[in-house]
């Protein structure tokens, strides 16, 4: 008996009853229950008093509790176990929301931290794709790539495409990825470089990413990878500017899915900004070929650079003040994006009154097609998450199929350079929150350094934890490499408080690469900035004029430095279209 008695005590403990005594007012005379609210001891609404009795229960009382006693009175006094917590899982859940989740496995970098993840990507063949530094000096073929980001361990996948393959009717790789990316269409998966993977790993997946991007268009070499990644970048910063639809192609995703996307297309870039300033693959056939071998290409610290040279020309200019020379270029676009790899952000700020000129008069010059040639003209996200759709539809005629200035809406120069202007607002954003040092600077934008991204403690105790092992492989097959110092003195301004003025460029743009891939390997930090990406934009497509634009950017000041008000200082750009 006792044990029963003990037995009921701890399931009524689990179902949040317990037992009261003597009967409160509230019990009638035949001992049925009545229900009446008293006040919560835990603070909530209220409990109810119930009564059980073995005397007959007259209709509508409540049952009997099973071996109650004839005067048991039962209380709900805390929630049931069963639910208890759930407001913390809850809040556990939104915490997590910016953890990246494996849709086969459901676990992520928390419980698998080496473990590799991916997000599933659409890529397309582009004809007319921004150019940072194609063969003449014009826009070519490129690669473009949204995202529903959904994300998939590689080893996920790859057991994922096993299972597929040995199906009674056999599903291809892509078809049955479609199904795990909320049935959107996809043909590549994305790595990313979180900050306890090893840099091997990523990159054996860059190397994958970039044989399903030859299986998409053709095989493209090796020099071309820079330019098209920084130039499919361009594309999708200029999805956002002109409001064009990111799932017109693989019928998925949309605004906020491809702005978290967004920061680890430029990890890609970075990868391959940085791929060979410590060493390059032998070539085949070399005596002393080997898996493992390596041979240096050049002393310089990012010899990739080269292989972006237009971009990396119209860059240059923008920073020696020469605006013709930079809006003139075709690979103006990809330039703003390749600055955010290799231009420190006290730079960034101080030539970005030229910037915005640069940009008003190459829109004036290119209309919005040179920022959103990767989505048909008429196609605007149907899903709402492009709020914008007018403004974008609207700016794209600002120039007609030859290049010829129109007429736009009759609402003047600023509605024909709004996208353009949001596209500089964007890349603006990113050098503002990706990098964490010189965050000060002219016209409002001092404000953006208390934002600035900053890599926690443990996650750089991590990464240098991380880098130190992979140095010491790299030493193993390569110790005389010329190109280890260089980027061993890169490795160093990178972490220094201020760059010295007696360093050279590109050393200054290696060091700046070294802290921005490190910023990329921050995930909680790169969701935060896809918000606050997200919130940019909204506000910035509502600007009616200059004046609310330039404020929003916090870029204010530098439109209105020599004395001209926002609209003139639009105008004037727009007119010395070069």
């Amino acid at each position: 008996m006792q044990k029963a008695m003990e037995r009921r005590e701890k399931m009524l403990k689990e179902m949040g009853l317990t037992r009261l005594s003597p009967t409160p007012s509230g019990v009638d005379a035949y001992g049925s229950a009545s229900c009446s609210p008293s006040p919560s001891p835990s603070g909530g609404a209220g409990f109810l008093s119930l009564s059980a009795t073995s005397q007959p229960r007259s209709p509508g009382s409540w049952p009997a509790s099973p071996g109650a006693g004839g005067r048991d009175i039962l209380t709900v006094a805390v929630s049931p176990s069963s639910v208890k917590g759930i407001e913390d899982v809850k809040d556990e859940d939104e915490e997590d929301d910016a953890a990246l989740v494996c849709r086969v496995c459901f676990e992520g970098y928390k419980l698998r931290p080496r473990e590799l993840l991916g997000v599933y990507c659409f890529c397309k063949r582009v004809e007319n794709a921004p150019s940072a530094g194609g063969p003449g000096g014009r826009r070519g073929a490129g690669y473009s790539s949204v995202s529903h980001f959904n994300a998939i361990h590689f080893a996920c996948h790859a057991a994922a495409r096993r299972a597929d393959v040995a199906l009674r009717t056999p599903k291809r790789e892509w078809e049955g990825a479609a199904l795990r990316n909320s049935e959107t269409l996809t043909n590549n998966l994305l790595p990313i470089l979180a900050a306890r993977v090893s840099s091997s790993a990523y990159a054996a997946a860059v190397e994958s990413w970039w044989e399903n991007v030859s299986n998409v268009g053709r095989p493209e070499a090796v020099s071309a990878r820079l330019r098209i990644a920084i130039g499919d970048v361009a594309m999708l910063i200029g999805r956002f500017a002109t409001g064009a639809s990111f799932s017109a192609d693989c019928h998925g995703g949309g605004r906020e899915s491809n702005a978290r996307a967004l920061p680890f297309l430029l990890q890609l870039c970075a990868h391959e900004l940085r791929r060979r300033d410590r060493a390059t693959p032998a070539p085949r056939g070399s005596p002393r070929a080997s898996p493992g071998a390596t041979t240096s290409s050049s002393d310089s610290p990012l010899p990739a650079l080269r292989d972006a040279a237009e971009a990396r020309t119209c860059l240059e200019a923008l920073a020696r003040g020469n605006v013709k020379d930079a809006a003139s270029s075709h690979a103006f676009p990809a330039a703003l994006v390749l600055s955010t790899l290799v231009t420190p952000r006290d730079a960034w700020t101080a030539m970005r009154r030229d910037a915005l000129r640069a940009t008003i008069a190459h829109a004036a010059r290119e209309g919005s097609a040179c920022f959103d040639s990767a989505a048909p003209a008429s196609a605007k996200d149907p899903e709402g998450d492009g709020e914008g759709e007018g403004e974008g539809g609207e700016e794209g005629g600002a120039r007609d199929g030859d290049g010829a200035t129109t007429e736009s809406g009759g609402r003047g120069a600023f509605a024909a350079s709004k996208p353009a202007l949001l596209f500089v607002g964007v890349v603006d954003k990113l050098h503002e929150l990706l990098q964490p040092a010189g965050g000060g600077g002219g016209g409002g934008g001092g404000g953006g350094a208390s934002r600035a991204l900053n890599i926690g403690e443990d996650i750089r105790e991590e990464m240098e934890e991380e880098e130190e092992e992979e140095e010491e492989e790299a030493e193993e097959d390569a110790t005389t490499s010329p190109v280890s110092a260089v980027a061993a003195e890169a490795d160093a301004a990178a972490t220094s408080p201020a760059m010295s003025p007696a360093k050279s460029p590109e050393a200054i743009a290696a060091a700046t690469a070294h802290r921005v891939s490190r910023a990329l390997r921050d995930l909680p930090r790169m969701h935060e900035l896809a918000n606050e990406l997200i919130e940019f934009i909204e506000e910035a497509e509502d600007a009616e004029d200059a004046v609310e634009y330039f404020d929003i950017m916090r870029a204010l000041a530098e439109a209105t430095a020599e004395g001209d008000t926002a609209d003139a200082f639009v105008d004037a750009a727009f007119a010395n279209a070069w």
